[in-house]
């Protein structure tokens, strides 16, 4: 019976280290690929005199195969975000200025977004804190 529970404890151990993993960003941060959910911290400055748009630390669940970012405009006006996965090929941008969130730039090729480093790429490629939604060139849909 011993080793029955003590083989559940460590099977349940093993499924919690896969279903999430925690990561760490700030603004002007990436989050890193990873095929499973994640749990990601927003972290701010520690001196709140520093602090930009967010002025709180929060947590959020990022989900498998998707690869996020996300910036503060530098008077603390707004935050911009963005994400791009491999099923959905597209990166997705937006900004706490007027809520907006919508398609970025042409998608990537199917074979493109099975590649981690290609989802990254495309999204730096895409989003800028400065243009409008987060989006250097907002897509037509």
């Amino acid at each position: 019976m011993k080793k029955l529970v003590l083989g559940s404890v460590a099977l349940m151990a093993l499924a919690g280290n896969a279903i999430a993993a925690d990561q760490t960003i700030t603004a002007a941060g990436t989050t890193e690929y990873s095929p499973v959910s994640v749990t990601v911290d927003y972290t701010v400055d520690a001196d709140a005199a520093n602090r930009l748009f967010v002025k709180n630390e929060f947590t959020f669940t990022l989900s498998a195969k998707v690869v996020a970012t996300a910036d503060e405009d530098a008077d603390g006006r707004y935050m911009s975000v963005g994400a791009v996965n491999t099923a959905g090929r597209n990166a997705f941008t937006g900004n706490s200025d007027g809520g907006s969130v919508s398609a970025c730039g042409d998608a990537l090729t199917a074979e493109e977004a099975k590649v981690a480093d290609a989802l990254t790429t495309h999204l730096a490629a895409q989003f800028s804190l400065d243009d409008p939604s987060g989006c250097v060139e907002n897509a037509a849909i």
